[in-house]
């Protein structure tokens, strides 16, 4: 059985996940996939693996996340429709 991404919508409807934000975030300031694995003490297969929505950061990473993309916890996991 084949699952979709976790941050897929059950409709297909257009919308920017965990994944595509994170990527999205991660560009804009400046961060290779290697430079925010090494801030986060993780792998960078964790990374790849959370913009393609394979699994997600745990909450204790959650917060240093956020604070290295500039935004908030809540803002990282809320689904947003393209375009807003």
């Amino acid at each position: 059985m084949i699952h979709a991404p976790l941050d897929a919508a059950p409709d297909g409807a257009d919308f920017e996940g965990l994944g595509d934000r994170l990527a999205r975030l991660r560009r804009a300031r400046g961060f290779s996939k290697t430079d925010l694995a090494d801030r986060l003490g993780v792998t960078v297969t964790s990374i790849c693996y959370w913009e393609q929505g394979r699994s997600r950061p745990r909450l204790a990473r959650l917060q240093t996340l956020a604070e290295l993309l500039g935004t908030t916890p809540a803002e990282l996991l809320a689904a947003t429709a393209r375009g807003q």
